[in-house]
C-alpha cells in the first residue's frame, strides 16, 4: 500500500567555524544510507473517498457536535489521510506515543537493529489499529503560517518527531544505546529549509522522487559527504525522507504534528513498497553505533514534509549549534 508522502547523546568536541568540505570520491563508504521515496497514489485515492464520506456526514448531521465539552477539552478534526487517523477531543494534557505492532520484523540483537528474513505483512493492518494522534489543546490553539515558519515552532516539529522516533529505538533494543539518538539543533534545521528553498525554486514534486541534485548541492555546503550522480533519484542522497501531507498554508501545530505522527507511523510500519528503506533509516540500522545524530524538519510549499538526519560519519566534525532556549 502506497502512502501520504523519514541512551544519551555522546558527547563529542564540538568544530567551530566552516563545516570540513568532504570528497566524496574519495572516498569507500559502504554504510550510507539509501534513502527513498515514499508516495501515495493508492493510499491517497482511499482516504479521498473517505474523507468525502465525512463531508457528506457533516453535510446531513451524522457527525455529533459537543457543545458541552468539559473545561480543558476542545474539539479536533482529523485533517491527515494517511489512514491512522486522530482523537476528536483535544486535552491538555495529551502526548502521543507509536506503539510497535505485533510481528515487527525489525529486533535488537548482538548490539544491532536486524531484519527477519521473512514475515507477515499482517504487523501493517495492526498497525492502523494501535496508533492514534492525540490532539493536544495547546497545540490545537496555537496558528501556524506554513509560509512563514518561526524558529520556535520548526524547533517544536523537529524535537516531536525526533522524540517519536527514539522512543521506537529505545523500545525496540530495550534501553540498550545502540546509536545515538536525533537531536534537534539549528544547523540540522537550517539544512533543512536549504532543501526546502531549493525544492520550492524547482516546483518538485516528492512523486518524481527526492530532488537528489539539490540535496546533495546543500550537503556540499553543508561540508558533508555528497554525490556529483544525479542519475537516479532515490540512491544518490544520503539525508531525506520526505512524506506529501494533507496540511494547508494557513494551520495550527496540531494539525502538523498529526501530519508528521501518520507520516512517521507510514514509514515504520507500511514501508513494504520502499523495501523498508524509510524503516531501516528511522531506526538507525544502517548507521548504527553513530556519535550522534542530528536532525531537522521542514516543509515545502507543495505541503512535503522533510526530514533531513545527519549523522557524524558523514562529517569531519559537523558543528552543533543546538540550542533548546526557544
Amino acid at each position: 500500500m502506497k502512502k501520504s508522502i523519514i541512551f544519551k547523546v555522546l558527547l563529542i568536541p564540538l568544530v567551530t567555524g566552516l563545516l570540513f568540505q568532504t570528497d566524496v570520491q574519495a572516498r569507500n563508504k559502504s554504510h550510507k544510507v539509501i534513502k527513498h521515496t515514499l508516495v501515495v497514489k493508492k493510499h491517497h485515492n482511499k482516504h479521498i473517498h473517505q474523507n468525502n464520506k465525512n463531508k457528506l456526514h457533516k453535510k446531513t448531521g451524522k457527525v455529533k457536535k459537543s457543545n458541552n465539552l468539559p473545561a480543558g477539552f476542545v474539539k479536533y478534526s482529523d485533517n491527515s489521510n494517511f489512514g491512522y487517523g486522530s482523537k476528536s477531543i483535544a486535552t491538555s494534557n495529551a502526548t502521543d506515543t507509536i506503539n510497535i505492532p505485533a510481528g515487527f520484523p525489525f529486533y535488537f540483537q548482538d548490539g544491532k537493529i536486524n531484519m527477519q528474513s521473512s514475515f507477515s505483512n499482517e504487523f501493517t493492518k495492526t498497525s492502523y489499529k494501535i496508533n492514534k494522534f492525540n490532539p493536544n489543546t495547546n497545540d490545537v490553539n496555537e496558528k501556524v503560517n506554513l509560509t512563514s515558519v518561526t524558529k520556535a515552532q520548526q524547533y517544536e516539529m523537529t524535537k516531536y518527531a525526533a522524540d517519536l522516533i527514539n522512543s521506537v529505538r529505545h523500545r525496540i533494543s530495550n534501553n540498550v544505546s545502540y546509536t545515538a539518538d536525533l537531536s534537534a539543533d539549528d544547523t540540522a534545521m537550517n539544512m533543512a529549509n536549504d532543501i526546502v528553498a531549493k525544492y520550492n525554486q524547482d516546483k518538485w514534486s516528492i512523486f518524481n522522487g527526492h530532488d537528489v541534485k539539490a540535496i546533495n548541492e546543500v550537503a556540499k555546503n553543508y561540508g558533508l559527504d555528497y554525490s556529483t550522480d544525479y542519475s537516479t533519484v532515490d540512491n544518490q542522497q544520503y539525508y531525506e525522507d520526505a512524506a506529501t501531507s494533507n496540511l494547508s498554508n494557513h494551520t495550527t501545530m496540531a494539525n502538523v504534528k498529526q501530519n508528521i505522527y501518520e507520516a512517521i507511523c507510514a514509514m515504520l510500519f507500511d514501508d513494504a513498497d520502499s523495501a523498508w528503506g524509510h524503516t531501516k533509516s528511522f531506526l538507525s540500522s544502517d548507521n548504527l553505533g553513530e556519535q550522534f545524530e542530528h536532525f531537522g524538519v521542514a516543509i515545502d510549499d507543495l505541503k512535503q514534509i522533510h526530514f533531513e538526519t545527519i549523522p557524524y560519519s558523514y562529517t569531519q566534525g559537523y558543528q552543533n549549534n543546538y540550542d533548546d532556549s526557544y
